[in-house]
């Protein structure tokens, strides 16, 4: 007989499932991750798990904020902090997107650039969270809160640019200063906005 699982409440057990579904999504990844696999896991039943998480999208979006909420607090004090220097904003949010942890690098660039085809039950929350991810960094090189389609698409190049520097620095091809050169190198040469 399995071993009674103790009674936590509401919050702990929450907090407990989430515990678990990170160290779950760094075993298994994000494209094959479910809240079945979750339950079974933390030995709860399925009903457990969906009391404390709705579906799939609200669990993916609590995973994210756990992982990365220390990230965009930083990102977040480097664009106040620079605010009239976006040269030396974008190099510092660079250094943070270069100096986070491998399992991190890897479950952004494949949030951001796999998870929608192999999770299309995602697809909304993915989209979500791009816009949100373009629209601040689009104010920030543009200044302004209007923001066209082909900004967001100069931003979304950057940033792309940074996960296949995540495969370099990996694989010993470049340091951190020449993938940091390389980002800088791309990002002040985006296109600028024009008058319509």
């Amino acid at each position: 007989m399995p071993a009674k699982r103790p009674y936590l409440r509401s919050e702990a057990r929450r907090q407990q499932l989430l515990d678990v579904a990170l160290a779950l999504v760094d075993r298994v990844g994000l494209g094959h991750f479910t809240i079945s696999q979750l339950a079974q896991e933390a030995g709860v039943t399925r009903q457990t798990a969906y009391h404390h998480f709705t579906d799939i999208n609200d669990l993916f979006q609590e995973i994210l904020r756990a992982r990365f909420t220390s990230m965009q607090d930083n990102l977040n004090k480097v664009i106040e902090e620079h605010r009239e220097d976006v040269v030396t904003a974008v190099r510092r949010a660079c250094e943070i997107g270069l100096d986070l942890p491998l399992r991190d690098r890897q479950m952004l660039r494949y949030v951001f650039g796999g998870l929608e085809s192999d999770r299309p039950e995602l697809k909304d929350a993915l989209r979500q969270l791009r816009s949100m991810l373009t629209t601040r960094w689009c104010r920030l090189f543009y200044g302004t809160p209007d923001v066209t389609q082909k900004d967001r698409a100069a931003i979304w190049a950057a940033i792309n640019s940074l996960f296949g520097l995540y495969d370099l620095l990996e694989s010993g091809e470049v340091t951190r200063d020449e993938a940091i050169e390389v980002i800088m190198a791309l990002t002040t040469n985006l296109p600028r906005q024009t008058a319509n």
